[in-house]
């Protein structure tokens, strides 16, 4: 299980105006990334542990830890 979090960006930064939480089954990292682009109908460019998406108005994470309330893919 793979753990995101989907934030706004603000002048290129994590924004936190809004915040939400995924967790994706899937076997590696990049099939989890596949699922949650699928699900959301966007892509995202990779850089490092952080994936924004290409219109450049939210970011992904990924988490190292379980969150307790999160969307299920």
């Amino acid at each position: 299980m793979f753990y995101f979090e989907l934030t706004d960006l603000f002048g290129g930064e994590a924004n936190y105006n809004w915040v939400k939480h995924y967790g994706i089954s899937a076997k590696t990292q990049l099939g989890a990334l596949r699922k949650i682009s699928k699900e959301l109908g966007c892509s995202f460019k990779y850089d490092i542990r952080n994936y924004s998406w290409k219109s450049g108005q939210v970011i992904l994470f990924l988490l190292d830890d379980p969150v307790e309330k999160c969307i299920e893919l």
